[in-house]
C-alpha cells in the first residue's frame, strides 16, 4: 500500500485533501523518515507522520468542526 492510500484508511478527517495535496505532504516527510529503518512498515510510517503534521498544523476535518 502507499502511504496515500494508508492515509485513507486512517480516518475520514483528512479525506478534504486531494490526493495532489496529499502527495505533496508526503513528499515533504519523505526525507524525515528512514527506509532503513522502517523497512516493511516505511509508508506506513510515512502516513503516520504526514497525518501527524496536518494534525499539528490544525489542517484535519476534525479540528476545523472544533473551532
Amino acid at each position: 500500500m502507499t502511504a496515500i492510500e494508508i492515509i485513507r484508511l486512517i480516518g475520514s478527517e483528512f479525506s478534504e485533501f486531494d490526493d495532489d495535496t496529499l502527495s505533496k505532504w508526503v513528499e515533504i516527510v519523505r526525507p524525515m523518515v528512514s527506509k532503513k529503518q522502517f523497512g516493511d512498515l516505511y509508508e506506513q510510517a510515512i502516513a503516520y507522520l504526514v497525518c501527524h503534521k496536518l494534525k499539528m498544523a490544525g489542517r484535519s476535518e476534525e479540528h476545523t468542526s472544533e473551532l
